[in-house]
């Protein structure tokens, strides 16, 4: 690009580098004004602007195809249907700003239309930008199905569809969204129904929540039955259901949990009684309780729990094992049981396989360019891949109790249960240590 002679920008231009609320296009604006006001060698400013110019216009892309993807399943309601059309004619404009900016570039470059087409870019955007914040207050004073984003939203749909006004697959993509949210929820739900609560309200409300998400689960299988028969008394059935549940979930789930971080007393895991919520040795058998202290995370780049740790007495034990261990110490003590303990096991089974999944985006490429991170990425990948292994050796062995009710199985299978435990927490040391590495090797760079 020749140089060329540096003049100020027309007055109703002069906001055009002025920064706007999309990052992205804020990058496209700054690489344009450096450019715009280079006098010595305009040309090392070019592919600058191209990158950000092409990097904002996939953006755009593939907000039009979110935005595309969602269009069936609007309320078309009068002020909905005003916001989609300047949405669309503000994609478009963006559309005609890009071919705007590429023509500048491809002859002798062309800082006019360079700027014209920034002009259009940036009015596009901010028009974009107001366009979705009316159609969001637009879509919030609409009819509320539940206090809960994704009940009201599966609700809201399933409406939508018994009218006629939206597509069976929008139904169908979102109650499988919620069946997996709902089973995720519900198998965590049978582990911690198994605590022991003193008040008789509370365990009452206990027996309402699974009632509740029992009944959740047959709304789910009533809209499911309509997809595959097309009966819509079935739809309107399932809706009924989950409207019902959802409500009764969100209500008793609060008090529960407001109960349960209530509590005042703690019971012992050797030998069960009851103490002071407080207390840091328990005063029957003097036994020592864990002191729950969760570690500070150090980097989400290099985060490889199963799940949250804790300190106990000196040993880093990860929550899952916590809940694992009283499940295991109240069955040796005869006050536990079989399905409590098959309903951790299925839990524990869940975390461990997200693990597994968070082991497989941990393997280490060759050409990593820090060979001595390299060699400890390998090595926690190693350790880690055992750990798991051990973890699934003990569900193994702690789910032959229920079979025979031979207690050995209790025993050796939490020993392997703590051996994957420990194995984890030294992959977590590791992390620690590659979290260090970089903030020296950063503070270095930097000075």
């Amino acid at each position: 690009m020749e140089s060329h002679e540096q003049e100020p920008l027309p007055q109703e231009e002069e906001s055009l580098f002025s920064l706007t609320r999309s990052p992205y296009l804020n990058e496209v604006l700054k690489a344009a004004e450096l450019l715009y006001y280079e006098e010595v060698c305009p040309d090392v400013r070019v592919n600058d602007l191209k990158d950000a110019l092409e990097i904002y216009k996939n953006v755009v892309a593939k907000l039009s195809e979110v935005y595309s993807n969602l269009r069936p399943v609007q309320e078309q309601t009068e002020g909905i249907v005003q916001c989609n059309s300047i949405i669309e004619e503000s994609f478009q404009r963006l559309h005609e700003g890009f071919e705007l900016c590429e023509s500048a570039f491809s002859k002798k470059p062309d800082i006019e239309g360079l700027v014209n087409g920034l002009s259009l870019i940036r009015l596009a955007t901010e028009e974009l930008f107001s366009a979705f914040d009316s159609l969001r207050d637009q879509e919030l004073s609409l009819p509320s199905h539940s206090s809960s984003p994704f009940f009201h939203e599966l609700l809201r749909i399933a409406h939508g569809v018994a009218r006629g006004d939206f597509p069976q697959e929008a139904l169908r993509e979102q109650l499988a969204f919620m069946k997996d949210l709902w089973e995720r929820h519900y198998r965590e739900f049978l582990v911690y129904k198994g605590e022991k609560f003193e008040s008789p309200e509370i365990a009452s409300r206990i027996e309402e929540l699974e009632s509740a998400y029992e009944q959740c689960g047959e709304g789910f299988q009533q809209m499911e039955r309509y997809l595959e028969s097309g009966v819509r008394d079935q739809l309107e059935q399932g809706i009924a259901l989950v409207k019902e549940s959802s409500d009764k979930l969100l209500e008793i789930q609060d008090v529960v949990q407001r109960a349960v971080e209530e509590a005042s007393t703690k019971s012992c895991l050797y030998c069960g009684a009851k103490n002071d919520l407080y207390a840091k040795n328990c005063e029957e058998c003097q036994a020592m309780f864990h002191t729950y202290t969760p570690q500070e995370e150090p980097s989400s780049e290099v985060d490889l729990r199963i799940g949250e740790q804790v300190t106990s007495n000196e040993r880093l034990i990860a929550t899952n094992i916590i809940k694992l261990m009283e499940v295991v110490t109240s069955l040796t003590q005869g006050s536990g049981s079989t399905e409590e303990l098959a309903n951790t096991l299925n839990w524990l089974w869940d975390k461990i396989q997200q693990g597994k999944a968070q082991l497989e985006r941990m393997k280490v490429p060759d050409d990593h360019p820090d060979e001595e991170e390299k060699e400890l990425l390998i090595r926690s990948y190693e350790i880690l891949s055992g750990g798991i292994q051990k973890l699934e050796a003990a569900i193994s062995e702690l789910g032959q109790f229920p079979e025979d009710g031979n207690a050995e199985h209790l025993t050796s299978g939490l020993d392997m249960a703590l051996a994957g435990n420990d194995d984890v927490s030294e992959v977590q040391q590791i992390s620690q240590k590659i979290w260090e590495r970089r903030q020296q090797l950063s503070q270095q760079a930097t000075q």
